[in-house]
């Protein structure tokens, strides 16, 4: 059995960290100083040397400690982390930055360096830079429903702080690009305001997302124009009709309106936490994938009537779907989408209390009572009610119209199969 010498670095470090241990300070430090008169860059000694110059408040030499720590090869990622917390205790910024940098060298994913040397930037007034690495660290940890608890709290800071850059970027760009724009006055600018509004990073670009089918190279609209669709008019007349048998129904049937997220215990819920299972977000199904709910649609022969007027896509267990969407007061449905694009989204509105609001892609639309939205949701959207009642939309299935005939009867053919397939 070997053992070190008594003055080899191994030995000098495992007595310095006993005699610390021991509380015998002044002691561990002589033999730190005996390590790095043999190690001039050993991490550990220079590091212990620093804290013992900070204890006495010796600020100067403590930074002169930390940042020879640094330049010993053999630390970790962990430590280097380390190093560059001491140095920003003793406010040396830059010198933080450094140690920051050495960490990411070896581990570019080091959430915590990332999101600490965006803090270093901050400080030193380089917001710009500050922003680029608060983004990467909101990437590599992705939606927030994935974040860890332990880093919640700094995750949310920067994104704050990269939204408020965002939004400061997006307000130069557009006031630079003002006069620019003037010279056609006539020009309709939205998508370019989009595709600032991109740029800046305030936003993101916005396709089409299908989790079930999708078809390729349909336009990506949000909102769709009402003079596409036939039969809007008809149900629209019947608002009060309609609102008046949901009245009813939630009377008599209160026992139809029930979660809409129904997710299966040990199924991934993602986004859906907190609407899973709850009745702050609920529906009554008229017709359910293709079905009509016999119950509901016996208390509400009007609202049947002005449906089935409605060309809607009739796909044997699929479509139609038409529910009233109760969303409770203070509920966020959040961002989302839909099945696939081959078929739309309608909303008739019945019940909107004030500070409702519904975003698809780009584009925030209110809800007005009486009055027909069509939406692709296989486009990411969302919708917040953030008054002290209800909100109460109607929603409805429709064809896409960019579809021919015989591509709706082929989209039917593969929903169709796909249901056989995946129920076999």
């Amino acid at each position: 059995m070997s053992t070190s010498p008594p003055n080899s670095i191994e030995a000098l470090v495992k007595s310095a960290g006993e005699k610390s241990k021991q509380g015998a300070m002044a002691e561990a430090e002589k033999i730190w100083l005996a390590v790095v008169e043999l190690a001039p860059n050993h991490a550990d000694a220079n590091f212990a040397l620093g804290v013992h110059a900070y204890q006495r408040n010796d600020l100067a030499s403590a930074k002169q400690r930390f940042r020879a720590a640094l330049l010993d090869q053999a630390a970790s990622t962990g430590f280097q982390f380390t190093i560059a917390r001491a140095l920003k205790q003793i406010s040396d910024f830059e010198g933080e930055l450094l140690a920051l940098d050495s960490a990411l060298a070896a581990d570019p994913y080091h959430l915590q360096s990332i999101l600490a040397k965006g803090d270093a930037l901050k400080a030193l007034g380089q917001s710009i830079q500050a922003s680029i690495q608060y983004g990467n660290a909101l990437k590599i940890v992705g939606p927030s429903f994935n974040w860890p608890e332990a880093l919640r709290a700094p995750l949310e800071e920067a994104r704050a702080f990269c939204e408020a850059q965002s939004k400061e970027r997006e307000t130069w760009f557009q006031n630079t690009l003002a006069e620019a724009k003037q010279k056609f006055a006539d020009q309709d600018w939205k998508r370019f305001d989009e595709g600032i509004s991109i740029l800046s990073g305030r936003t993101k670009a916005y396709p089409q997302e299908p989790i079930m089918f999708h078809i390729p190279r349909l336009p990506a609209e949000t909102f769709y124009p009402r003079e596409q669709f036939v039969g809007l008019e008809i149900i629209e007349s019947k608002t009060d009709d309609i609102r008046r048998e949901l009245e009813n129904l939630l009377v008599k049937a209160p026992h139809l309106a029930r979660p809409y997220v129904q997710y299966e215990p040990g199924q991934p819920v993602n986004q859906w936490q907190d609407l899973n299972h709850s009745d702050t977000w609920s529906g009554i199904f008229l017709w359910k994938n293709g079905q009509l709910q016999e119950e509901a649609a016996a208390l509400c022969p009007v609202t049947v009537a002005a449906f089935s007027a409605l060309p809607m896509p009739k796909i044997e267990g699929y479509s139609p779907t038409v529910m009233f969407s109760l969303l409770a007061p203070g509920t966020h449905i959040p961002p989302h989408t839909g099945d696939t694009n081959a078929r739309l989204v309608g909303h008739l509105p019945l019940i909107v209390p004030p500070d409702c609001h519904f975003r698809v892609g780009y584009d925030w639309r209110q809800w007005e009572v009486g009055t027909c939205m069509v939406f692709d949701d296989t486009i990411e959207h969302e919708a917040i009610n953030k008054s002290a009642e209800n909100r109460v939309v109607v929603l409805f299935d429709l064809w896409n119209p960019y579809l021919t005939e015989a591509e709706r009867a082929l989209t039917e053919s593969i929903l169709v199969a796909r249901t056989k397939y995946v129920d076999a």
